[in-house]
């Protein structure tokens, strides 16, 4: 754990100050969002990737980047977020805005992101950083489940760019306070995880940090969630992850299982590519209907933004039967 100071909450348009969550998607971090949102002093309404996955490269602003403000209207997550991005401040003072906006009456805002650690970094300098991880082997199967892959070959994809992202934001010249926390040591022992997570904020300890089973569909830590990939995983499952994540399982802090990893011929990733689309195409049917996907994807392959938007927009509009 690095030095720190105590965090205080920024104003809009104010100083660069908060808390910064960095994991992997299908990590826990929806969890432990949770979780630090019941405590008083913190204020984590989501995840925020879109303050950073919607700048573009600008050399006129002083910051070299600028906001693409019509793919930020086309962001869900932003939409639903109630933040409202201030287009007529150049672009690092819209950015604090936006992070103003989440750390209301005072509170510290925190930044629940996935990519792009070191632009985060750069635009907030006096952050302190939570780096959250979580075994890729479970990460891989959790991803089949919300249909983004077909098999952990691809499931671990996501996994793998939070990982990249932080190892170049490490190799970077940074002075930003980090502590390091692991799912599973937060599901087997949440009080006392929770605890450390406070005294590197150096605010105190909440019961609310507990309390969200209450008011959410979420139920409370269990450590039957860690490593479950022992349980559920083929051998031959956990040689393919394995084998792709290749050194950053045990850069993430994770042992090897002892089983041979894998590479894949040309013909087999021909047949694993081939087998995820189908399950990816097979669960937006379902979900879906074929209109929508059908419409997006002609517009995105066609550069129709109209027609991929509209279908996004519908898509969109019944996400959230199936977030739980």
């Amino acid at each position: 754990m690095n030095a720190h100071l105590p965090l205080q909450g920024v104003e809009a348009g104010g100083p660069s100050a908060c808390l910064i969550v960095f994991g992997p998607l299908r990590g826990g971090t929806t969890l432990l969002r949770l979780m630090l949102d019941g405590h008083p002093r913190l204020s984590c309404i989501g995840e925020t990737d879109y303050v950073v996955d919607h700048l573009v490269p600008d050399p006129t602003d002083e910051s070299g980047w600028r906001y693409d403000a019509d793919a930020m209207d086309a962001d869900r997550i932003y939409r639903d977020s109630g933040l409202t991005l201030r287009r007529d401040l150049p672009t690092r003072d819209a950015f604090h805005d936006l992070v103003g906006q989440i750390g209301r009456d005072g509170t510290i805002p925190v930044l629940m992101l996935h990519r792009r650690m070191s632009l985060a970094a750069a635009f907030l300098p006096d952050a302190h950083v939570l780096r959250f991880t979580r075994d890729p082997r479970d990460s891989a199967r959790s991803a089949i489940g919300m249909g983004w892959a077909g098999d952990v070959y691809h499931g671990v994809v996501p996994w793998m760019g939070t990982e990249e992202s932080w190892q170049t934001f490490e190799a970077s010249d940074h002075d930003l306070a980090i502590h390091r926390l692991a799912f599973e040591d937060l599901v087997t022992e949440p009080e006392a995880r929770l605890r450390d997570i406070c005294d590197f904020l150096s605010i105190p300890y909440d019961d609310g940090l507990l309390a969200y089973p209450a008011t959410t569909t979420y139920d409370a830590p269990d450590a039957g969630l860690a490593h479950q990939w022992k349980r559920k995983l083929e051998e031959h499952e956990v040689a393919l992850v394995e084998g792709r994540v290749g050194p950053m399982l045990q850069t993430a802090g994770y042992a090897p299982s002892g089983v041979t990893p894998t590479a894949p011929t040309r013909l087999e990733q021909a047949k694993l590519a081939v087998g995820t689309r189908w399950w990816i195409w097979k669960r937006l049917v379902t979900r879906y209907g074929i209109a929508l996907p059908v419409a997006r994807g002609i517009g995105r392959r066609a550069r129709l933004k109209p027609l991929e938007r509209w279908g996004q927009r519908g898509i969109d509009a019944r996400v959230g039967q199936y977030l739980k």
